[in-house]
């Protein structure tokens, strides 16, 4: 078994981290435990525990690095764009999250399947506040007040997510549905900003 003078704290964390992955990816949420991982890195659980505070701090960080990755993929925007192109931008928003559920599908359900009986530290909640920015940039022209752009982006972004979630995990209606997440998810986007529309005429 390793010794905790192998490795710097920060290398620890990392080795640690990038096990956790890799047991999610292959094996799914419900095997990683701090036995399972602690003897994947030749460490004890008492390490982990020492390093992250608890399996959820484990899991908040590889949700924060997963929240990220996320990020990325679907901030496609790097300059404002015209009022005209903000429904193909998020048609393609939609689809690049819907693509990322898909492609990593167990790190993706980490998510939003793992029940933690801590309070999220407020870095998470800050993270999690910073995923809805690419979504926000992009319909900044829709709206005059911040609190009205915020909310707008949350509920539609909400919505995109659930069709996602029930289209990934095949539940309720998605299980026998003609319609794949990505054209539910752009007849949703084109509704809600038609309506939008009808509402600021």
């Amino acid at each position: 078994m390793a010794r905790r003078s192998d490795h710097s704290r920060e290398e620890l964390e990392e080795l640690a981290l990038r096990t956790a992955r890799k047991i999610v990816e292959s094996e799914g949420a419900q095997t990683l435990t701090a036995r399972r991982l602690a003897g994947d890195i030749g460490y004890t659980p008492g390490t982990l525990y020492h390093l992250f505070g608890s399996m959820d701090g484990v899991i908040y960080r590889i949700n924060a690095e997963t929240l990220e990755k996320i990020k990325e993929e679907i901030a496609p925007l790097h300059k404002r764009k015209p009022a005209q192109d903000i429904p193909a931008d998020i048609h393609k928003m939609a689809a690049a999250y819907i693509n990322f559920a898909h492609t990593h599908r167990e790190l993706w359900l980490l998510l939003f399947n793992t029940q933690s009986a801590e309070q999220p530290p407020a870095w998470y909640v800050e993270k999690i506040e910073e995923s809805f920015s690419p979504l926000e940039e992009v319909m900044k022209p829709l709206y005059k007040k911040e609190s009205e752009l915020k909310l707008a982006a949350r509920a539609l972004w909400s919505a995109i997510h659930g069709i996602c979630y029930l289209e990934i995990t095949q539940k309720g209606p998605m299980r026998k549905s003609r319609q794949n997440a990505t054209e539910m998810a752009k007849y949703l986007i084109t509704s809600f900003l038609n309506g939008q529309d009808r509402a600021k005429a």
